[in-house]
């Protein structure tokens, strides 16, 4: 880690902003937090390891605030560059932390001024992410200090996918978050950014599937909560569900892939790391945008990723037109591989993922077999992963003395 030119005071609040080579993100970004109508905060960007310094600092020289730039010395994903900026907020002694991922902004002037005031009240406070509709860990969520030394800092283990799902459940399950709901950041959705419906739902199948193991074993292990457990069971059989419908559709690479991930999150080999991408063949299912959706059934997220009503509506879905709001890993998967068309929605805009059944009888009894033998084995392999997880210290706060940066300004 590189510490470049700072103009960053001892305390106070400081807004993480973790980013690879976005510079035109960056840039609007502090366009927008110029804007503000609170600025007593420190911009701290962090950058990767092939990343233009000089373009940076430019950018910076913008701010209207303090801000500080730390450039990777190697790639270490999202996760790490979080985990890095928390290290060393800690070590300056700052009292809150707001983490923003590079291509997440607000919607208005009040953001800052809102979350510095809901951190007098609250450990942990964050807006609404549009369109999605749901709080988000790296999307303007603040925490103070306190707690990131109570529980622990970003998964850097995780390197990506889910690993701002684990920080936000991680925070929230010691120190429940105020959310301001009447204030909303933007972040573009993502199956905005895939063409294709595989792609979409597991890029990269090994660590879609290690790394929701692993993280949702960790917050069992910290927090003993049973939501979390249900979560753990849930994403099992969604991940193994899964697994199976790639082999069925012929993508055996990709299944043996999301297989493998299975297992070594279960034996918690948390320094795995195998970044193959779907092959890049033709995609059963293409995305594209619909003006509407005539639904047989709709299914909502709500509460978390697994209960009742989530799991009974996945079953029953097969042979029928299915629209999903708010998505569950869970829900999503089964629809994939039961539904006769899918689409999901963020309330305002339809993409459709699947417009016809492709699977046939014997396809979905050894679907169905699949979720009911990984469910029932669930429970089982959650102690194995408690075993295996045991010594784990991947988000813990290490010792840190306080590098130097030189003032500026």
């Amino acid at each position: 880690m590189t510490t470049a030119a700072a103009t960053a005071p001892a305390a106070g609040l400081a807004v993480l902003y973790v980013m690879f080579e976005e510079y035109e993100f960056l840039e609007r970004e502090i366009s927008l937090l110029n804007t503000q109508t609170f600025r007593d905060f420190t911009f701290i960007c962090v950058s990767g390891h092939q990343s233009d310094p000089d373009r940076i600092e430019r950018i910076l020289a913008a701010a209207t605030f303090a801000t500080a730039h730390l450039r990777r010395s190697s790639d270490s994903g999202p996760s790490g560059g979080f985990y890095d900026g928390q290290v060393w907020c800690l070590a300056r002694g700052f009292s809150a932390v707001v983490h923003v991922e590079s291509d997440c902004f607000p919607m208005g002037p009040d953001l800052m001024a809102r979350l510095a005031a809901g951190l007098e009240r609250h450990a942990v406070v964050a807006p609404v992410c549009v369109p999605d509709g749901i709080p988000m860990g790296w999307r303007w969520c603040a925490v103070r200090t306190e707690v990131l030394r109570a529980v622990g800092l970003s998964y850097r283990e995780l390197y990506f996918l889910t690993e701002d799902v684990y920080f936000y459940r991680n925070v929230t399950r010691h120190s429940p978050a105020e959310i301001l709901y009447d204030i909303s950041v933007s972040h573009a959705p993502t199956i905005e950014k895939h063409p294709f419906a595989d792609r979409y739902l597991a890029a990269y199948p090994y660590l879609w599937s290690r790394n929701h193991v692993l993280f949702s074993a960790m917050i069992v292990r910290s927090h003993g909560n049973w939501r979390d457990a249900a979560n753990f069971c849930g994403y099992l059989v969604s991940l193994a569900t899964y697994s199976l419908h790639l082999a069925l559709r012929g993508k055996r690479t990709s299944a043996r892939a999301m297989f493998d991930g299975i297992v070594d999150g279960l034996l918690f080999r948390e320094h795995h790391l195998r970044k193959d991408r779907m092959e890049q063949a033709e995609s059963d299912y293409l995305v594209r945008e619909v003006p509407a959706f005539d639904a047989d059934c709709v299914i909502d997220k709500q509460g978390f990723d697994v209960g009742t009503r989530a799991v009974a509506a996945a079953l029953l879905c097969a042979g029928r037109r299915v629209l999903i709001k708010r998505p569950s890993t869970f829900t999503l998967t089964l629809c994939f591989a039961l539904a006769e068309s899918l689409t999901i929605t963020d309330g305002q805009r339809y993409w459709q993922l699947k417009d016809s059944a492709r699977e046939g009888v014997a396809d979905r009894v050894a679907i169905y077999l699949v979720v009911a033998l990984s469910g029932l084995l669930s429970p089982l392999l959650l102690v194995l992963a408690l075993v295996c997880s045991r010594g784990s210290t991947a988000t813990a706060v290490p010792p840190v003395a306080a590098p130097a940066a030189a003032a500026r300004g």
